[in-house]
C-alpha cells in the first residue's frame, strides 16, 4: 500500500507539471479523516506550479498531532493571492491506510503571464491633425518613451468618465513596481487611460517599453493625460465613481 501510494503521487506531480511551470514550496495547516479519527496538523506543500488564480498538483507531508506521526500527501490546490486552499490523499501510518484531507496555507505566487497585444479588434482612433495611425502595437521602445499607462504600475484607480470616443478615463496614482525602467511620481494623482484599455480598441496608441510594459501615446487618442487638480477646474461635474481594482496581469 505504501508503494503504490508514493508511485502515485511521483506520477500525478510529474503529469500536472506544465513545461513553463515554476515550483513552489508553501506551509499550512492540515485536517485529515479517516479510520473513524479526525486529526489536525502542521504541513509543508510543493506545488507544480506558482501561478496565482491557477490549480496546482500537490506533493506534502504533515505532521499530525493526535497521533504524533508524519502524514505524506499526494493531492491538488487552488492557488490565491499568496495563498492555497487543497485537498488530498494522505498515507497514516498509525493505521496503515489511505485518508483523505483538507489543507490551508500559504506561498509566494506569482500573477500568470501577461497575454501579448492580440490583432486589432476595432478600428484604431484618427492622429490628432490627420494622417493614418498604425494597424498594430508600435514595437518595443527604450523605457522611458511614452507616458507610462500600465494598469501594473497604478493603485487607487477610479473611473472619472469617457472621452467622445468612448475610452474610460480613470484616476489614479503610480506606484514603484520592481523592473520598471523609468522615474514615476507617486505622490500626485493624476488622469489618464489604461493601456490594457486600449490594446482592446486602439492597439494603436499602445508602446511596448524593453521593461515589458505599456505605454500610450496619448497624441493618438485626443487626449493629454493631467492631474486630477486641473481635471476638476476643467471638469467640475465629474465625479470619481467605481473603484478598479489593479492587478499584476
Amino acid at each position: 500500500m505504501k508503494k503504490s501510494f508514493i508511485t502515485a503521487a511521483a506520477f500525478t506531480v510529474s503529469v500536472a507539471l506544465p513545461a513553463s511551470a515554476e515550483p513552489a514550496i508553501g506551509l499550512g495547516l492540515s485536517l485529515s479523516f479517516g479510520s473513524g479519527k479526525v486529526e489536525t496538523g502542521v504541513g509543508v506543500r510543493i506545488f507544480s506550479d506558482n501561478r496565482r488564480d491557477e490549480m496546482a498538483a500537490t506533493l506534502g507531508l504533515d505532521y499530525m498531532f493526535q497521533s504524533q506521526s508524519f502524514r505524506p500527501t499526494v493531492g491538488a490546490a487552488y492557488l490565491g493571492d499568496s495563498t492555497y486552499i487543497g485537498l488530498d490523499l494522505g498515507y497514516d501510518f498509525s493505521s496503515s491506510g489511505v485518508d483523505f484531507g483538507m489543507s490551508a496555507g500559504g506561498l509566494n505566487t506569482a500573477a500568470p503571464p501577461v497575454a501579448q497585444p492580440a490583432t486589432p479588434v476595432a478600428q484604431p482612433a484618427p492622429l490628432v491633425g490627420g494622417g493614418t495611425p498604425l494597424e498594430q502595437p508600435a514595437p518595443p521602445v527604450e523605457g522611458g518613451i511614452g507616458n507610462a499607462s500600465d494598469i501594473r504600475l497604478k493603485t487607487d484607480i477610479r473611473e472619472v468618465g469617457k472621452l467622445e470616443s468612448g475610452i474610460t478615463l480613470y484616476q489614479y496614482r503610480y506606484k514603484a513596481v520592481e523592473g520598471f525602467d523609468g522615474t514615476l511620481d507617486t505622490e500626485t494623482v493624476f488622469v489618464g487611460v489604461m493601456a490594457q484599455d486600449l490594446l482592446k480598441t486602439h492597439p494603436a496608441a499602445v508602446i511596448v517599453g524593453n521593461d515589458g510594459f505599456y505605454r500610450v501615446d496619448y497624441s493618438r487618442i485626443g487626449f493629454a493625460m493631467t492631474t486630477l487638480a486641473k481635471w476638476r477646474i476643467t471638469n467640475p461635474e465629474s465625479q470619481s465613481h467605481r473603484l478598479v481594482l489593479a492587478t499584476a496581469a
